[in-house]
């Protein structure tokens, strides 16, 4: 068994206390905000499906992506779509199809100057989740506060 497996088994026990009603009216207010007429999400890391679902219905189109085949199976139960890929894959995917240039840093602390080589005006940076990533987005705006001489 993977380590996804065996996380799916224990998911739904991390994640009990999580508001995805909340989370899923601020990912909306968001898209409103900077994509207002953004019409399709993808949900890379969806586990079970619960944020996958109260996003869709906003009206988005809605995909969801993870590791795990039990999480998947599960946003499926929902009636959602979804598939079994890892975010590398997914990106060279997208990638192909000439939509994004996917970047993978080694050291969060490049991070920084990555945004600013590759985000243009209009670009939306929309990061959330829990574990490294999660730091990651609490840290964020200091660290890009760091270089600046705003």
């Amino acid at each position: 068994m993977s380590v996804f497996g065996a996380y799916s088994r224990y998911y739904n026990l991390l994640y009990k206390d999580k508001d995805y009603s909340k989370e899923a009216e601020h990912v909306h207010g968001l898209i409103t905000k900077y994509r207002p007429h953004a019409k399709s999400i993808l949900d890379l890391g969806c586990g079970d499906g619960a944020l996958t679902e109260k996003i869709a219905a906003s009206g988005a189109w809605v995909v969801g992506a993870d590791l795990s085949r039990d999480l998947v199976t599960a946003t499926h139960a929902r009636g959602l779509p979804a598939v079994i890929a890892d975010g590398r894959a997914l990106c060279r995917a997208i990638r192909a199809r000439g939509k994004v240039d996917p970047i993978f840093l080694e050291d969060v602390n490049t991070l920084p100057q990555a945004l600013t080589d590759v985000l243009r005006g209009n670009d939306v940076l929309l990061t959330m989740g829990a574990g490294s990533i999660g730091g990651v987005s609490a840290s964020l705006p200091r660290m890009l506060s760091k270089g600046s001489n705003e």
